[in-house]
This record gives structure tokens, sequence and C-alpha cells, in this order.
């Protein structure tokens, strides 16, 4: 994937997050899936995104950003659930940020 690309749809992707968001503020009824876990999704794949165009043309480096973001995402959610940080731990958080970021361990192999 060249890397304009990643940096355009890394910004896409943030600004999807942060439009649904907006929508919720102006009181705009949106389903709570889609309020709770999209803006994950967008973020974190947006965030991989990023990753992958700083180091784009190395992968070795690439791909240990990814996995130590993939490893802070679900400690956060680990952390939540222990009560060591305050929010609320969901599993499906963890699912969300490892699933929205696999499409980058993949094209890091292609």
């Amino acid at each position: 994937m060249r890397r304009a690309y990643l940096f355009y749809y890394s910004i896409a992707a943030l600004s999807g997050g942060l439009l649904i968001y907006l929508i919720e503020y102006l009181k705009i009824e949106i389903p709570s899936v889609i309020r709770s876990y999209v803006p994950d999704a967008l973020w974190a794949s947006s965030f991989m995104a990023c990753i992958c165009w700083i180091w784009h043309d190395t992968v070795k480096p690439c791909f240990f950003w990814i996995i130590l973001s993939i490893f802070v995402m679900i400690s956060f959610e680990f952390f939540q659930y222990r009560g060591w940080i305050s929010g609320t731990a969901d599993l499906t958080d963890a699912l969300i940020y490892v699933t929205f970021s696999l499409p980058f361990i993949i094209l890091l192999y292609k």
C-alpha cells in the first residue's frame, strides 16, 4: 500500500471516530453499539495506519510497534478489569482493538 494512502486512511478513520462523538453531542440518537464500539475500532485502525505510515519502508520496526500497541491496548482493558485504572473493562473492546489491528499485520506481509 502506498504511504500516502496510509496517512489519508489514518486521518479519515480518526475523523470518523470523532464524528460519532459529535453526532452524540448534538443529541442525535445513534445505536449504543455504534456509539460504544465503532469509535474504538476506527481509532485502533487509525493508530495502526499511522504506525505503518511512519515505519513504511521497514517491516521489523513496524511489526514491533503494532504488536506493542496491541499489547498496550489489551493491557489497558486488563488494568480496568483489575481496578488499577478507572474505567469499565470490556472484553469486546479488546476484541475490537485486535480485530481492527490485524489487517495492518497482514498488510506487512504483502
